[in-house]
């Protein structure tokens, strides 16, 4: 206790000097500090380059403008095939002599279709190059069946055909702008399944609808375990936007990665986007491509036989052929870099700047 000289009269406490309104909020620091653990702000260190998670911000348009630069694409094949006896004893060599059709006991003709996605890479007022899989705008020259009682021990070479398809004529559109005629195949790389088209401006149809793609070329090298992407394209021929997450980056030289993506037929081709990590801009880093799969194989009547559901009740009879499937494995997917795309378009820059388009973006 202090006191004072005087008697020794205790001195009363000194006082604070504190301003006016500062009290509550002096109480209500204490309040707080007395409530709870306390919360301590946490570095995680710097985004990754593309983000790992959900997008923060409205991507609704920069999507909107993606997919008005892909396009369906159809590719149609006509096939005559020609059906053999087995005592006929017809090889495979056999079939490079023109004469051995004559042999065949029936002839038909059918048709096979694929769809796929392909995205705008640059136009001029006439006519404008798009990118997408080889194998959606390619069938083979002919399709050759065996019987099957020769069994999967004989050499290919030494088993007897049962009958062979011959690709007589194919085309290839744009599914929106039918008007536009055919498109035409520039150049093909068969081993890393891409190819180049080229199609002509006609009718309503005119650059204003083939816009190039409106997004930056991005670096897959530097996607990582767990990148969110965006894949664009058209999916049993409906425009669909989904995501997917990116597994095993940089598993190639040029930035290769797979997804987890649930991809359909018609969705090769389709614009592989990410999503970078500081900006939040969209970026072209890959092309759908394939799905895992596995070939089974079923015994099938004839495709051309007419039947009806009352025939599902009776013992068929006809001939069976072996025919080969591939079922979808979903849930992995093999997409192409967008650096393995740039190389192919760099190898072929003189022959796209000769029909007037300036791919110097890529």
């Amino acid at each position: 206790m202090r006191t004072s000289s005087r008697a020794g009269t205790p001195l009363p406490p000194p006082r604070l000097a504190i301003p006016r309104g500062a009290g509550l909020l002096l109480i209500s620091l204490v309040f707080l500090a007395g409530c709870g653990p306390r919360q301590i702000a946490d570095e995680t260190g710097p985004q990754a380059y593309y983000r790992t998670g959900l997008p923060l911000h409205d991507t609704s348009r920069e999507l909107e403008a993606v997919t008005r630069s892909l396009k369906q694409i159809l590719f149609t094949a006509e096939y005559v095939t020609f059906v053999f006896p087995l005592d006929a004893g017809i090889r495979e060599m056999d079939l490079d002599d023109p004469a051995v059709l004559e042999r065949a006991v029936e002839r038909y003709s059918d048709t096979d279709t694929k769809r796929g996605t392909a995205v705008v890479l640059a136009r001029t007022d006439e006519r404008a190059a798009l990118i997408t899989n080889n194998h959606v705008v390619g069938f083979p020259d002919r399709l050759i069946r065996f019987f099957d009682e020769e069994g999967a021990r004989m050499p290919r070479a030494a088993r007897r055909v049962a009958s062979v398809s011959i690709r007589t004529h194919e085309l290839g559109v744009i599914a929106d702008h039918a008007n536009l005629g055919p498109f035409e195949v520039l150049v093909r790389d068969t081993i890393n399944d891409i190819a180049i088209l080229e199609v002509s401006f006609s009718g309503r149809a005119g650059a204003e609808d083939f816009p190039p793609l409106p997004v930056d070329v991005g670096d897959p090298r530097r996607l990582s375990w767990g990148s969110f992407v965006y894949v664009v394209g058209y999916p049993l021929g409906f425009p669909m936007v989904t995501r997917a997450v990116v597994s095993d980056p940089n598993r190639t030289r040029d930035g290769g990665f797979l997804t987890d993506g649930l991809w359909n037929e018609g969705i090769s081709g389709g614009a592989i986007l990410g999503v970078r990590g500081e900006t939040g801009r969209l970026e072209w880093v890959g092309m759908t491509r394939a799905a895992a799969g596995a070939w089974e194989v079923s015994l099938q009547p004839r495709g051309d036989e007419a039947m009806d559901d009352s025939d599902l009740a009776l013992l068929y009879t006809g001939p069976l052929f072996l025919e080969s499937n591939l079922r979808v494995q979903y849930g992995v997917t093999h997409p192409l870099s967008i650096n393995l795309l740039r190389s192919f378009i760099s190898r072929n820059r003189g022959l796209l700047r000769g029909r007037g388009f300036d791919v110097r973006a890529y």
